[in-house]
């Protein structure tokens, strides 16, 4: 059969991609065998390469001997194994060699599928499909994806190595279709409409939902996919801002592994501030109006913002020029309130005051949202403790009752995020409350 679609693969690209696999498949070997033994923790000077893909072979070389060594203290591989594989690794790099790469990676005992949607042609310079899976890569991409989600065998990546290499050209080859989705977005769920009141909404950065979430079709139904960052590293939130803007081309993956089977969501965190602390209005909207943009121009469901650490007639300032570009009602912008921070309500001249009770706080996001004209508005009980306590726990039933029936009333749908735990009937709580999402994570439990 000849070959009538392919993407070219420059080395560049090639290299890039086996590092990737190559290097998170072995970290994950480690990683497998140290859980059975003891916390495992990566060493701080192992690279990451998804992230920083354009270093020297010498560093390369010298990140992977940190994970030979992690393996040899497990018990993974011995010594001679890991001196064969190094060499066999320094040969392929000096040389940078396909044949060799791709050797590198069939030897993990990964990829026990021989046949898949994508193929190598013979020179290994194109990935290739057939024209039955589509007559673009983003076409033969949902196939492989859906091929995928509809099997009975939970996976955590494709099972054919050129299979997933096409999973990581995507990003690749985005640029040359001017960075455009043809793959259709499931718009954010309206309230009483749907088989579910109550939606879940599974969190992870984005890795956990590569590895899990976008793999099982079990795990759209009723539920939300969102993306955000969070991190913590042992210190308080108003020391650090703990959710940072997620990688946007993370967020593209995700959505084109998604597709229309569930609404894909972002959260994007606090406003910008200056280093003096100083907060600086236009600035902070435009950037924060750009970046929803963005994510809204690849299919964001929903785009969540929170106004920490503003005054409130500053946070109304701030979301009231928060212009963006979207299809509304079918894309919503949702704000979010922490319930355990104090808020300064100063839209009274001269009577400003301390707002620090939960109700109090979650009608004032009720407000503030309506004021400005937003869709969504989040009650989140995250704290400066990790696990978090569960949201349901923080607020009465009473309390947590009035705040989702008060925000019906005017018309925003609702959401409660913060420690939910499977089990416990924190989630049979919200359903019963009438709350139109909570956020779980969800990615995690099922990756692990």
């Amino acid at each position: 059969m000849s070959i009538t679609n392919c993407a070219y693969v420059t080395k560049n690209w090639f290299k890039q991609i086996f590092l990737q696999l190559y290097l998170d498949q072995r970290r994950s070997r480690v990683f497998a065998e140290a859980k059975k033994r003891t916390e495992w923790k990566c060493p701080d000077d192992l690279m990451t390469f998804e992230e920083n893909c354009y270093v020297t072979n010498e560093e390369i070389l010298s990140s992977f001997e940190l994970i030979l060594k992690e393996e040899m203290l497990y018990g993974v591989t011995s010594r001679e194994q890991s001196e064969h594989v190094l060499n066999a690794l320094k040969t392929a790099l000096d040389e940078n060699s396909r044949e060799r790469y791709l050797k590198l990676l069939s030897a993990t005992g990964e990829y026990p599928e021989s046949t898949g949607v994508f193929y190598f042609s013979d020179d290994l310079k194109y990935l290739c499909w057939r024209p039955e899976k589509g007559n673009t890569f983003q076409a033969a991409f949902r196939a492989m994806i859906t091929a995928i989600q509809n099997g009975k065998e939970w996976v955590k990546h494709p099972r054919n190595l050129a299979d997933h290499f096409g999973f990581f050209l995507f990003l690749s080859l985005l640029p040359y279709q001017d960075h455009h989705l043809e793959i259709p977005y499931r718009s954010h769920p309206l309230p009483g409409i749907g088989r579910s009141h109550t939606h879940l909404s599974l969190t992870d950065p984005g890795r956990g939902h590569r590895q899990a979430t976008v793999l099982r079709r079990e795990s759209f139904e009723t539920n939300y996919v969102h993306v955000e960052h969070l991190e913590r590293l042992g210190r308080t939130r108003r020391e650090i801002e703990s959710y940072r803007v997620p990688n946007i081309l993370d967020f593209v993956v995700l959505r084109a592994c998604v597709g229309d089977l569930a609404p894909v969501t972002a959260y994007l965190g606090r406003p910008l501030c200056e280093h003096s602390g100083t907060f600086d209005l236009l600035k902070a909207a435009n950037l924060a109006s750009a970046a929803a943009t963005a994510f809204f121009a690849m299919g964001a469901a929903e785009i969540k913002l929170a106004i920490d650490p503003l005054t409130i007639t500053q946070a109304m300032a701030y979301l009231e020029r928060l212009m963006t570009l979207r299809c509304h009602p079918r894309q919503a912008l949702s704000v979010a309130f922490n319930l355990n921070r104090e808020y300064v309500d100063d839209r009274t001249p001269g009577k400003t005051k301390i707002v620090k009770n939960t109700l109090e706080i979650g009608l004032l996001g009720i407000d503030v949202a309506t004021s400005v004209g937003w869709d969504k508005v989040t009650w989140d009980g995250a704290g400066d403790v990790y696990p978090s306590v569960c949201v349901m726990e923080q607020i009465p039933f009473a309390d947590s009752l009035t705040l989702v029936h008060t925000a019906h009333e005017k018309g925003l749908t609702t959401y409660f995020s913060g420690g939910f735990v499977i089990g416990k009937g924190h989630i049979a709580t919200a359903v019963y409350v009438g709350v139109d999402g909570i956020g779980i994570g969800g990615a995690q439990v099922l990756r692990l």
